[in-house]
């Protein structure tokens, strides 16, 4: 990954935000998310690509071990993932409310091999130092089968904008 930290990229789409990276089929790739037209790209050897398209207002992506893309969709107050395996570029919804109640629209997420981990704050604005209701969650496997969704911080923080996994799994 080291040459591309070198380069200028420029980026397609408008509102560019979170670049995510990972190595896929033995090559580096740099995704992106344009928050002004919907989409996810990629960047690898020089050219770039759409993974997705949501039609929302993307905030966040990042890539498994597996090559599947999650997107935090403000605009669906969702958390998205699309299997880049069979070709399809249209995302499908992985979760949208906990205990009943609707996201105010996740913004950006994290995965360790065993979760995956993102912010609930909604559009600027909607959570403030005066009224913080933004919060984190966690997408866990559950003992049981499946996977479960746990709030690690709920309907607590001021504007919960960006989340980060250490290496070893063990802080977020």
């Amino acid at each position: 990954m080291g040459s591309y930290l070198q380069e200028t990229l420029r980026c397609k789409g408008t509102k560019i935000c979170s670049p995510f990276a990972r190595e896929i089929n033995g090559k580096e790739v740099i995704g992106y998310v344009s928050s002004g037209t919907g989409e996810v790209f990629a960047y690898s050897e020089g050219k770039h690509s759409a993974l997705a398209y949501t039609g929302g207002e993307p905030y966040g992506a990042v890539f498994d071990a597996h090559g599947k893309v999650h997107i935090a969709d403000c605009a669906h107050a969702a958390i998205l993932r699309v299997d880049l395996a069979n070709h399809s570029h249209q995302p499908g919804i992985v979760v949208k409310v906990y205990e009943e109640k609707p996201f105010r629209g996740p913004s950006s997420i994290a995965i360790s091999p065993a979760n995956t981990y993102f912010t609930d704050s909604g559009p600027l604005g909607e959570t403030t130092l005066e009224n913080p209701r933004g919060s984190v969650f966690c997408i866990a496997a559950n003992p049981s089968g499946g996977q479960i969704l746990k709030p690690l911080a709920l309907d607590c923080l001021a504007h919960p904008c960006a989340v980060a996994v250490s290496p070893d799994s063990k802080l977020v």
